[in-house]
């Protein structure tokens, strides 16, 4: 199932001139299979934020609050195309992340 997108970048960022003579095209991009992401934020605002983002580009979204609930995801069988992850979470920082999922997801890995 491919996902097409039209969308026009932030800002008139696409060719526009700045005396308002604005000759901004959308850009188009599609891709043949779903694109998803993870984002673990335990701000509110950011992690609403980039979700939103990333879902007006067509990619399909899912959010988490702290890096021990992306792990118990991730072990559940989750998979995504990318993960964003704030690197100074409370508990499981970026790196820590990492290893708790390799740990977690392929025992054996260091």
């Amino acid at each position: 199932m491919g996902a097409e997108v039209d969308h026009v970048s932030p800002m008139g960022m696409s060719g526009g001139s700045a005396e308002g003579n604005d000759k901004s095209e959308g850009l188009r991009f599609s891709c043949k299979n779903k694109l998803t992401a993870l984002v673990v934020d335990n701000g509110g605002v950011c992690r609403a934020i980039q979700t939103a983002l990333l879902r007006s580009y067509g990619v399909e979204t899912e959010a988490v609050e702290a890096g021990e609930a992306a792990v118990e995801l991730i072990a559940s069988g989750a998979t995504f195309n990318l993960i964003i992850i704030e690197m100074l979470l409370p508990v499981l920082n970026g790196p820590e992340w990492r290893r708790h999922v390799m740990v977690r997801v392929f025992p054996g890995t260091p």
